[in-house]
């Protein structure tokens, strides 16, 4: 008997991540158009200076600049992330994965967030993972934040992707069979 514990699917969680640049973006962009209506108020602030910098354009433009450079990367890092998914999803739904069964051995367990991640092997086939690594589509719910593979001897029927590039291999299925 065979219990799916995981299957491909995108994460949504991730989203909150890939905003970061776009509300970096937002807020430049309302600081530079805010300098257009500053008022009176503040100018003590601004008296040891010598100038009104809220009247200066190239300040205006500056801030205006670093909010479209983050729009960009907001675009191209969504576009690359949303991508990488497709294509591994595309590959799985084809067939195009390796498949390993076996015991979980080796397990490392990551006994602090931000200090690695989990490891493993089965029948020799090397897995690592962390929550916090946004290129490594499919599993990587780390045990100690309610992961599935928490014990060693757990037998495993792991569908997964090789990734040239990294050298990890990203899982896109885990069932668990009480026996071999």
């Amino acid at each position: 008997m065979e219990t799916v514990l995981y299957e491909l699917h995108f994460r949504w969680g991730d989203l909150p991540i890939l905003l970061i640049p776009l509300l970096v973006g937002i807020g430049f962009w309302a600081v530079s158009c805010s300098l257009n209506r500053a008022s009176g108020a503040g100018k003590d602030l601004i008296a040891p200076v010598g100038r009104d910098l809220s009247r200066s354009k190239g300040i205006k433009w500056f801030l205006r600049g670093i909010a479209l450079l983050s729009g960009v990367v907001f675009l191209l890092s969504g576009a690359a992330y949303v991508a990488d998914y497709t294509a591994l999803k595309t590959r799985y739904e084809a067939g195009d994965y390796l498949t390993v069964c076996g015991f979980v051995e080796d397990l490392t367990v990551a006994e602090y967030p931000d200090k690695g991640g989990d490891s493993f092997t089965v029948d020799g086939v090397p897995f690592a993972y962390t929550d916090t690594d946004l290129t490594l589509h499919g599993y990587r719910k780390e045990a100690q934040n309610g992961g599935i593979i928490t014990r060693e001897g757990q037998y495993l029927v792991i569908r997964y992707i090789p990734d040239p590039d990294t050298g990890s291999n990203h899982i896109l299925y885990i069932a668990e069979q009480e026996s071999p």
